[in-house]
């Protein structure tokens, strides 16, 4: 549980997006909770205080997971709009290079064409 945390931190850690310091101290959080649980597991000496131990490391985990995968997502939707973004800009960027060009009587329509079609598919 903890390799798999420390794995999703490293990720986020190499992503650059936005509020990934605030993921990765939340994920850090989780795993200091895991690493708590992990030590009240090998220190139970009844059946009891290893059942309640499990109990509590499964709930921390179920907890982690789910907020792993919403965490996750923020960032991958934060990456495609950064994407998305840049790919607009460069639409933008073509056309105006291609209204130069064809300012200068050069035919432009087979690069107007593939630019609209561009575009269709950013919308899509």
């Amino acid at each position: 549980m903890i390799a798999n945390l420390e794995k999703v931190k490293h990720n986020l850690e190499q992503s650059n997006g936005n509020g990934t310091e605030a993921r990765i101290s939340a994920i850090d959080e989780r795993i200091s909770q895991l690493e708590e649980e992990k030590e009240a597991i090998g220190n139970a000496t009844e059946p009891e205080e290893l059942a309640t131990a499990a109990n509590s490391i499964r709930g921390t985990w179920n907890n982690a997971k789910h907020s792993v995968v919403a965490e996750t997502g923020k960032t991958v939707s934060e990456k495609i709009e950064k994407f998305l973004n840049k790919s607009e800009d460069i639409a933008g960027r073509l056309e105006s290079e291609i209204n130069e060009v064809n300012e200068t009587g050069t035919e432009t329509a087979e690069l107007e064409a593939k630019l609209a079609d561009y575009n269709e598919l950013m919308d899509q």
